[in-house]
């Protein structure tokens, strides 16, 4: 294997046949995402947004507008809301208070983003590209946390791979039939409901730098159908009319103006980072294969002429730089060149690179990072689990599991056993979801809505209370409350006969006196101190009923 070591079970899978090494990514996704993904709780602030929206369009059968509570959520498209919709409807009404149904469509666009990188890896490279980019990919820290999450991102990188797709077949093969051509922009319009224009700007700025590396754009042509564009306005254009001719401008204002517009003018929200925050943040969150990226870097610019380089490099340099030029910065926003990462770094290993010491030196100090991440939770972990009786095991489980995993994996990769290192990718990735997730789940002090969800929902001493709440306002807990939770309501509002309060400590000054003039008596049901993870600071919930 160009002169690189390797053992005979690394070969076998190298050398899959396509059914069977799609078989092999579907089982080796589920396994690293599925760790975590039923017993996390709620996720504040996005996850909730989204999945308390997608339910309350089951509930009002409303499919046009976007709503939590009275309020209307025009931040992002339908398309994410539509598919936590299906989920929420095939799951029925019983799972109203389960966030994984929500979670459904992002843990398969993960997925399904695993095996399209498989998949633009065997078209344009072959057998073996394909396999290690599909597993780098599902081994990804960032992907594992975007399959846990109700939000948009997971899916939106689905459409964008679809379109890349065919755009990397018209490139890099020369070929684009009616088919592809479909596949194109059925996959922009898509992305184009699920997030606006991003998906679209990637995909145009991979085309742009095509055109800029090579100076010629005939093989674009084969793409370029009408019956493509009216595919593209079938898909977007009645919700986008509709929900104008429902909302008026309001809903261009809030998508365009204090959502898209506010994060490239200014840091939205206080995500605000310099240039070449993501280069930094690039090595824990695509790790474990960001390994593997530094042994590559000099056989992918020696490539650099050749074509499956040219697209990939075309799709990773110029959204990379967009964003880290952008004030606003989330994690989240370069996953979308993640995929071609994977190809790169896959193209490069089979290439059989030969690290320097230096280089070596360093990817055996990236080794370090999961039992760093894991470390600091476990110093965290008491002042969250205190008086719970939670015992983070899989913690602990994490820790023996990575001790002879990155004991192995840094003696191949001092031996420049690369190719065999790829393999424990998967497992190092395992090891760390096993430690982080479930071991979060497990802390209630960091899930207070669940914690005041429960004891509202053992409350017994009236049907169906009203229910309200002062001065904590995230919407999980909307969401574990059937959707009724009221903020900050007048006294006229709330049933002094049956009603259940939840009351924040720097709001309670506020509510003695709406309690002063609804004129019943309160009892304390219960009081919750936890960490709002949205804001970063501690809360106190005390919780009050009547009768």
């Amino acid at each position: 294997m160009n002169g690189q070591p390797t053992g005979k079970a690394v070969t076998r899978l190298l050398d899959l046949p396509p059914p069977k090494a799609m078989g092999f990514l579907v089982l080796v996704s589920l396994l690293l995402f599925l760790p975590g993904f039923f017993g996390l709780p709620p996720v504040d602030r996005d996850e909730v947004l989204f999945s308390q929206a997608s339910k309350q369009m089951v509930e009002s059968g409303d499919f046009i507008d976007i709503r939590v509570g009275d309020r209307p959520r025009y931040k992002k498209p339908v398309g994410i809301y539509w598919l936590q919709a299906a989920a929420y409807g095939l799951a029925g009404e019983s799972h109203r208070h389960d966030i994984w149904v929500f979670r459904l469509p992002s843990l398969l666009a993960a997925t399904g983003a695993v095996l399209l990188t498989w998949l633009l890896g065997l078209s344009l490279a072959g057998r073996r590209a394909g396999m290690i980019a599909g597993l780098l990919m599902a081994s990804a820290f960032l992907l594992g946390t975007e399959a846990r999450l109700a939000k948009t991102d997971a899916t939106l990188l689905f459409t964008i791979i679809s379109a890349q797709y065919a755009l990397g077949r018209a490139f890099v093969r020369g070929t684009a039939g009616p088919g592809l051509a479909v596949l194109f922009w059925g996959a922009l319009g898509a992305g184009i409901l699920v997030k606006g224009p991003v998906g679209p700007m990637v995909t145009g700025f991979t085309i742009l730098a095509l055109i800029a590396f090579t100076r010629e754009a005939r093989w674009l042509k084969p793409l370029l159908r009408l019956r493509g564009v009216f595919l593209l306005l079938a898909i977007t254009l009645p919700w986008y009319v509709l929900i104008h001719l429902k909302a008026g401008d309001l809903f261009w204002q809030e998508s365009l103006g204090r959502d898209m517009a506010a994060k490239i003018t200014s840091a939205q929200e206080s995500h605000g980072a310099p240039p070449g925050s993501y280069l930094v943040a690039f090595w824990a969150t695509f790790f474990p294969g960001s390994l593997f990226v530094l042994p590559v870097i000099g056989k992918a610019w020696r490539a650099r002429r050749e074509r499956v380089v040219i697209f990939l490099l075309s799709w990773i340099l110029p959204t990379w730089v967009l964003f880290e030029l952008l004030p606003t910065k989330l994690v989240h926003y370069v996953l979308p060149t993640y995929p071609a990462i994977a190809l790169l770094v896959a193209f490069g290993l089979l290439q059989a690179p030969a690290p320097g010491r230096a280089t070596r030196l360093f990817m055996l100090l990236l080794l370090l990072i999961p039992p760093a991440l894991l470390g600091a939770i476990a110093l965290e972990a008491p002042e969250y689990a205190a008086g719970s009786g939670a015992r983070p095991f899989t913690l602990w489980l994490a820790f023996a599991l990575l001790l002879p995993l990155g004991g192995l994996a840094g003696w191949l990769i001092w031996r420049k056993r690369l190719l065999q290192a790829v393999f424990l990718a998967p497992l190092l990735s395992l090891a760390l979801s096993i430690g982080l997730y479930p071991t979060l789940a497990r802390l209630p002090g960091l899930w207070p809505a669940q914690s005041a969800a429960a004891i509202i929902h053992s409350f017994s001493g009236c049907a169906r209370p009203d229910l309200a709440t002062y001065g904590y306002y995230e919407a999980s807990l909307i969401f574990l409350t059937d959707s009724r939770m009221k903020r900050a309501p007048r006294a006229e509002e709330i049933d002094p006969a049956c009603a259940i309060v939840v009351v924040e400590a720097r709001a309670e000054e506020g509510w003695q006196d709406v309690r002063a003039a609804i004129g019943a008596e309160f009892r304390r049901l219960g009081q919750v101190d936890g960490l709002d993870l949205a804001t970063g600071k501690p809360v106190r919930l005390g919780i009050y009923a009547t009768p």
